[in-house]
């Protein structure tokens, strides 16, 4: 009888422990791990890495899911390197869910999306950041899961492809569960951000412009993914110093208050265009930055000489090295142009002729006014308020800081002596070489007869014939 009640109460002291051990792993549990669906009793330790690369995804061999990879830059190539501070969202599902959502993975990559599927209640655990080795570990038991990056720490160069796993995995024999694996969430890398800037083409004439003249550059950004966590987005415009600076004009998004959701500066020749805290929070609904910067040429632009522009994206990311600066790829150029010309007698020496007067008028009918110092050009309708070019002693005369395009030159007035040509215009065409063209505008001379001439002897018979006859009338005239 003792021995029966030393039996019960061995049984009672062992059961006791049983539910002991069993509320405490249970507590542990969630703070460390997920419940399966299915019976918890083997867990393994999952070490998530995370790696940034543009590298064709593969899958792991066993060791390689064992042991992890020794070789980054071997086995993902160049320019893979470890993320710090992303974390990830594990969830719980039925073996029927997973199938379903490794079928369409891509359907099943934000919260919204999975909790719309699986439902919101289901079991969830979020892991640490990954830390300098880009590596966050968690403790699972048998079951399956489906694992994403949380929006937030998601690294805005690149998006992880969701995975899944199925718990436990057999080491390569097929002998034993392997107590810890290594998995490399595979990642399609997006560009990181870019910047591009071209020439408008509304405010420009086939690459070219006036001197004086207002006409913009466009820079353009596409907006990453996770540009909520970006804690800089600047953009850097240093002008050439035959360019001067008119304004900014945000183009994209509308809505955005300047000094508010960006800042524009202007100092020694360099552009800032900088979105405050406030102004990147307001970036994650849009697709697309644009804005243009409005410019001048002024008296430093030489005909046919590009005007190179270029801008600078700088950004930073709790996932960066500090700023990172982003050129545009493609430097886009501008032009203003010119003509040469030259007055000349109408012999066969060509010897020029000054102080012939021109106008010039281009192919809309407007006259040009160009100042003289500044160079600037503006128009009117006006032909007596149009600038005089006058040739000069050698004959020639130079017209620059004009745009691409067909004018034509209207002599108003010949030097003393000269008569102005049959038909006072001269066409010409500005294009990109044509400063070094000169074009020839004749001038005849007026004359007259010349003494000794045939003309002066005849001219002089009759002058004296008239005179005879008056002085012969008037005698006759007294004597009666």
């Amino acid at each position: 009888m003792e021995k029966i009640m030393s039996k019960n109460k061995l049984k009672q002291f062992i059961g006791i422990m049983f539910l002991t051990v069993i509320a405490f792993f249970g507590i542990a549990g969630n703070n460390s791990a997920v419940q399966a669906t299915s019976e918890a009793n083997f867990m393994t330790t999952v070490n998530i890495h995370k790696i940034e690369t543009s590298a064709t995804p593969k899958d792991l061999t066993a060791d390689e899911l064992e042991n992890g990879i020794s070789d980054l830059t071997e086995w993902f190539g160049e320019g893979a390197k470890p993320l710090q501070g992303v974390q990830f969202y594990i969830y719980s599902v039925t073996q029927q869910q997973y199938q379903n959502m490794t079928a369409a993975s891509a359907s099943y990559d934000t919260e919204e999306e999975v909790e719309a599927y699986v439902g919101a209640e289901a079991t969830r655990v979020s892991t640490d950041a990954t830390d300098g080795e880009g590596v966050t570990s968690v403790d699972l038991g048998e079951g399956y899961y489906w694992v994403i990056e949380q929006p937030l720490t998601t690294v805005a160069s690149s998006t992880a492809v969701p995975f899944g796993l199925t718990l436990p995995y057999t080491n390569s024999v097929g002998t034993a569960n392997l107590e810890t694996i290594n998995v490399y969430p595979k990642n399609t890398l997006e560009a990181t951000p870019t910047v591009s800037k071209a020439l408008d083409p509304e405010t420009t004439i086939e690459g070219s412009q006036y001197i004086g003249q207002e006409f913009a550059w466009t820079v353009t950004s596409d907006v990453p993914n996770g540009i909520e966590e970006y804690t800089k987005y600047k953009f850097t415009d240093v002008l050439d110093q035959a360019l001067d600076y008119v304004r900014v004009d945000m183009v994209s998004p509308q809505g955005l208050t300047k000094d508010v959701d960006y800042t524009v500066s202007y100092n020694n020749h360099t552009v800032t265009v900088e979105f405050t805290l406030t102004g990147i929070g307001k970036l994650e609904d849009t697709d697309i930055i644009e804005f243009d910067v409005v410019t001048k040429m002024n008296n430093k632009a030489v005909p046919g000489t590009s005007i190179k522009n270029n801008v600078t994206l700088t950004y930073e990311t709790p996932h960066t090295d500090g700023p990172v600066d982003e050129p545009n790829e493609e430097e886009p150029e501008v032009f203003t142009g010119g003509h040469d010309f030259k007055k000349t007698i109408d012999t066969t020496d060509g010897e020029g002729l000054a102080k012939a007067e021109f106008v010039i008028q281009n192919s809309k009918g407007e006259y040009i006014i160009q100042d003289a110092t500044t160079k600037a050009v503006t128009f009117t309708g006006s032909i007596d308020d149009a600038t005089r070019f006058i040739s000069g002693v050698d004959g020639t005369f130079a017209v620059d800081g004009l745009a691409f395009g067909d004018y034509t030159l209207v002599e108003t007035k010949a030097p003393s002596g000269y008569a102005l040509p049959t038909n006072p215009d001269t066409a010409f065409t500005v294009t990109k070489t044509s400063h070094t063209e000169v074009a020839t505008i004749v001038n005849k001379a007026i004359t007259i007869p010349q003494t000794g001439g045939m003309g002066t002897i005849l001219f002089t018979v009759v002058g004296l014939a008239l005179m005879i006859f008056a002085v012969v009338y008037y005698k006759k005239t007294n004597q009666a």
